[in-house]
């Protein structure tokens, strides 16, 4: 299909776009100037690479109330959120998702049951309260972890997880948070959040570029996971005559030679984040949403999941009659691109009812307008 020349772009739940300028001057940058593989020699190129990758570690850890030894560097959240699951939980521990998790959470916990661990899925899609409150039923004594996203990529649907921080750290619990929609868009603090593991997609709300994504980790699930096995193994830059991996943090969890220039656009990218401040790109996310929301209410041919919801960042539809993979080339075909299907999440379409159908997402992100959302209502009507 050919890209339309005044298009509007509202699939920022997959991906964020634009990029600012600045993300791709920083990874030309670092390609020109920071060529080396940093951690692997003592020559000038390859010492500015590490100079870099480490104050993309300090940016980060600042953003989310962490230390840069703390921060891990990974190929995207799907791989942070792999590496966290598979090595935290092991044969006869018990742990928990959520029914609003992405498969980047269902399936390695799924992979984890025929291994011998045992796994229970709580409901989102309650009050508050009510998850703190059925999470709190579900633990037991070989409980290990708590797995919740923040904000579900399919419906404006955003975990308490402050709360669900407070009830694991009395218990003993791990608490992992997959914060690929929220980060960047909520304030998210490690410390005040008492959160162990907070798995971050670069591409998303941070707006940096594909490629690289990101684990903090906590002291307590540092030293837990000193002693366990790593999910892959390799060179770390040091120690290269030992055959296992160091327990040193982050080397311990990045084997392989990092995505240096993916890391220079993500420094940007969370600068540049800093500098708009969250507040203000979820106040124009918002404004973006209430409009696109209200387009939808007023068509009787809609039907909108989770009405109710009056702010978020995403929404789901589906248009009487029309499938929902036509419905999004018909839109891309008037300038407006969206993303339709299952969007990698059989567990929230479940529970509301369209894991037979699909359905239409809109994806909102901190360059929409309200002129974006007019396109979108224009463009439905033609449909």
């Amino acid at each position: 299909m050919k890209k339309i020349e005044n298009f509007v772009y509202l699939d920022n739940a997959a991906t964020s776009w634009p990029k600012p300028a600045c993300v791709g001057a920083a990874m030309t940058h670092a390609m020109m100037e920071h060529g080396g593989n940093p951690g692997r020699g003592s020559h000038p190129l390859a010492e500015a690479a590490a100079r870099l990758v480490y104050g993309c570690r300090e940016e980060i850890a600042l953003f989310f109330g962490s230390q840069p030894e703390n921060v891990i560097f990974t190929y995207n959240a799907t791989y942070a959120l792999n590496m966290v699951i598979q090595c935290t939980i092991g044969a006869g521990e018990h742990f928990m998702i959520s029914n609003a998790e992405h498969n980047s959470v269902y399936r390695p916990a799924t992979a984890l049951e025929t291994k011998g661990a045992k796994l229970d899925i709580y409901n989102a899609f309650v009050p508050p309260w009510q998850v703190v409150e059925q999470v709190s039923g579900i633990l037991r004594h070989n409980t290990r972890a708590v797995v919740a996203t923040h904000s579900c990529n399919i419906c404006p649907l955003t975990l308490p997880i402050r709360e669900l921080g407070a009830l694991c750290r009395r218990k003993g619990v791990f608490f992992v948070v997959d914060a690929a929609q929220s980060a960047g868009r909520e304030e998210i603090n490690m410390k005040r959040d008492n959160i162990d593991a907070l798995c971050l997609a670069g591409h998303k709300g941070l707006l940096g570029p594909q490629g690289v994504g990101v684990i903090i980790l906590s002291d307590a699930l540092k030293e837990h996971l000193a002693a366990r096995h790593t999910l892959i193994q390799g060179g770390s830059g040091m120690n290269s005559l030992d055959l296992h991996m160091p327990a040193i943090f982050p080397e311990r969890f990045e084997a392989g030679t990092p995505a240096t220039p993916a890391i220079a656009g993500l420094l940007a990218g969370v600068e540049y984040v800093g500098q708009l401040g969250s507040d203000n790109i979820r106040r124009q996310e918002n404004a973006v949403f209430t409009r696109i929301r209200e387009i939808l209410l007023a068509n009787p041919k809609i039907q909108l999941y989770m009405p109710e919801a009056t702010e978020g960042s995403v929404l789901l539809f589906n248009i009487d009659r029309i499938p929902a993979e036509v419905a999004v080339d018909k839109f891309a075909e008037g300038g407006v691109y969206l993303r339709g299907g299952w969007h990698c999440n059989p567990l929230a379409h479940r529970q509301l009812g369209t894991l037979g159908s699909g359905a239409v997402r809109v994806g909102i992100g901190y360059a929409n307008t309200l002129e974006c959302a007019e396109k979108f209502g224009e463009v439905l009507g033609e449909i």
